[in-house]
Parts: structure tokens; C-alpha cells; sequence
């Protein structure tokens, strides 16, 4: 088997479990009748699996792009304590380093899957996209009965912490 498939990372105070709902009611405004598998693991990591739809959900091709330059993609949440990096700093003449700790309560970690780069293919930079608003800003969603917009919240804590 081959591994297919283009990873990007991003980090973000918001939870899963304020993300998720929200992600598969948008992934569904582009995919009606996507099929979402769901999983986590005993290390503590949380997995969403998209597929266009029953047909592509039975298909074996993974993270491939179909004809329409469409496919299945992932989501890998991971609670995080904190993270150390060493950041490259561009200026107009020369690259730096410098060595930075980034501490955050309550922060996660997600990996991305997407069966194209988001600088060649428009969805996957379409799903980036909607990844990065969704994490980089408050989400509303829209209560049918009287389309009172809420602010969507965690209903619950990962792991109790």
C-alpha cells in the first residue's frame, strides 16, 4: 500500500469537541452526503475521516484525488501541554533562529490529511481554509428553530483536564 496523502499542522487553543460539530455541519455545505468516521485511541488522540459520499467511503483509494480533483481527507486531534520550536526569523538580509517555548493551557495539535497540496490543488486549500477559520475564529451556529445565532462552546473537557 501506498501512503498518500499531504499533512499540514496547526495549533490552536479551541478544542475538539467545540470544533468538531461545526466542522462536519461545514463539510456538509460542501459534501451533502458525506460520510464522517470517527475514532480515537488509548493515546488519547482524536480521528476524523471524510468521504464524499457512500460510494467513495467504499472505494480503497485513501487520500487520492479523484477527476473532479476531489478526495478524502482527515482530521487528528491531540491534546498538547506545550511545544518547543526553533523559529526561523526572515528579515531583508538574513535568516536567524531563535529558540521559542510556546505555553498554553488547553492547547491542541491537528494534523490535516488532504489528498492534494494547498498550493496546487483548490480543495484541499478550499478544506485548509475552512480548517484555519474555524480554528482562528469564535464559530456561530444557528439554532433552526428560531435562527438565533450561539457561540459555540466545548461540552466538555478532553480527559478531564
Amino acid at each position: 500500500m501506498n501512503i498518500t496523502g499531504y499533512d499540514y499542522i496547526l495549533f490552536s487553543q479551541k478544542s475538539f469537541f467545540e470544533l468538531e460539530t461545526i466542522l462536519i455541519s461545514e463539510i456538509k455545505k460542501i459534501w451533502p452526503k458525506c460520510v464522517v468516521d470517527k475514532e480515537s485511541s488509548i493515546d488519547n488522540m482524536l480521528w476524523l475521516f471524510f468521504t464524499k459520499d457512500n460510494q467513495a467511503h467504499d472505494d480503497d483509494s485513501s487520500y487520492e484525488l479523484n477527476e473532479n480533483g476531489e478526495g478524502s481527507f482527515s482530521i487528528i486531534a491531540n491534546k498538547q501541554k506545550g511545544f518547543d520550536a526553533t523559529v526561523a526569523i526572515f528579515n531583508d538580509l538574513k535568516v536567524t533562529s531563535a529558540e521559542v517555548k510556546i505555553i498554553l493551557e488547553n492547547f491542541w495539535s491537528y494534523t490535516i490529511v488532504l489528498p492534494g497540496r494547498i498550493e496546487s490543488n483548490p480543495f484541499s486549500n478550499n478544506i485548509y481554509q475552512l480548517l484555519c477559520h474555524l480554528l482562528s475564529n469564535d464559530v456561530y451556529v444557528t439554532r433552526s428553530e428560531n435562527k438565533n445565532k450561539i457561540l459555540a462552546r466545548p461540552v466538555q473537557d478532553f480527559l478531564g483536564n
